[in-house]
């Protein structure tokens, strides 16, 4: 099993502002290099310029309440928990992991004790996301709360002491 990793990555700013004026001089040069009729410069140019671009694909966001899984050919390297503008390798896969808490209000269903007596029982659940880099989002289609109490009713035709007559 493996074990949350938090990581510090640089910070995004200065990486965007570098790149932009990296790209800017790129992009002059490549109009001199033009202008000059320099295929030297046109060719380094070209060459600068996509590797700027390959750079500025390692700019991500973290927002509150949610933390970015960082994998580097398929292998975890970390987990980037705080909020803000950072830069990381662009290799890296950035996966969005929700750290918000989810609540789930199970209806009220009606029970047995041993003795017979009627009791009405629910359940309120709240999770986190802690290990999944990829929770389900959809959770709300995907489960069905009226499961548990549709296996602990009796078959068809048999009815309850606290069942009303039109119920059975």
């Amino acid at each position: 099993m493996h074990s949350e990793k938090t990581i510090s990555v640089a910070p995004g700013w200065f990486y965007l502002f570098t790149s932009l004026a990296v790209l800017a001089g790129a992009i002059f040069s490549l109009v001199a290099g033009i202008r000059a009729e320099v295929p030297l410069w046109i060719i380094g140019s070209v060459l600068l310029i996509f590797i700027d671009i390959v750079l500025l694909c390692g700019l991500f966001i973290v927002n509150p309440n949610e933390a970015a899984a960082l994998l580097l050919f398929g292998n975890y390297k970390g987990t980037v928990k705080s909020n803000g503008f950072f830069w990381a390798n662009p290799f890296m896969t950035k996966q969005k992991i929700s750290l918000r808490a989810r609540n789930l209000n199970g209806e009220k269903i009606k029970v047995n004790d041993s003795v017979g007596n009627p009791i009405e029982i629910a359940a309120v659940v709240v999770w986190r996301s802690s290990r999944r880099p990829k929770p389900c989002s959809r959770w709300t289609t995907t489960t069905n709360t009226s499961r548990p109490e549709r296996s602990r009713r009796p078959a068809p035709g048999q009815c309850l002491p606290y069942d009303g007559p039109r119920t059975c």
